[in-house]
């Protein structure tokens, strides 16, 4: 089991969204798929910026079990935005060679707790 440092440079106090893509992100470098799936629409639509853009929940899974980032020493989250049915986050993934810098940009399918994600944006610089 690898050991990945998380620092969290945002509150999510009292903000269940803000706590939500923290999670999301900790299970992403955990390689906990199950999580994710948890929260992804049937329909979403995952589109990586200059890369290929995934469509629907079972091609989301296919593309996470095919996406190894082995080496990730640490994850900073440097911000995390809500309102409304959107949310963002940034931050950086330090690995043993390189750093990778991420923004990813969600939508919900509504406003409640219990929304599912059915869009993602993401921006991956290294």
């Amino acid at each position: 089991m690898k050991q990945v440092e998380v620092l969290v440079e945002t509150s999510c106090n009292n903000a269940p969204k803000k706590a939500l893509l923290r999670d999301i992100m900790i299970a992403f470098i955990n390689d906990d798929i199950s999580f994710l799936l948890e929260w992804l629409a049937d329909d979403v639509s995952w589109k990586i910026i200059g890369k290929r853009t995934y469509e629907s929940k079972r091609i989301v899974e296919k593309a996470l079990r095919e996406l190894k980032i082995d080496s990730i020493q640490t994850m900073k989250i440097e911000n995390i935005i809500t309102h409304g049915n959107v949310a963002s986050l940034n931050g950086l993934l330090e690995l043993k060679y390189e750093t990778i810098h991420f923004c990813h940009v969600f939508r919900f399918n509504g406003f409640g707790k219990k929304a599912k994600i059915n869009y993602i944006t993401s921006y991956i610089i290294k």
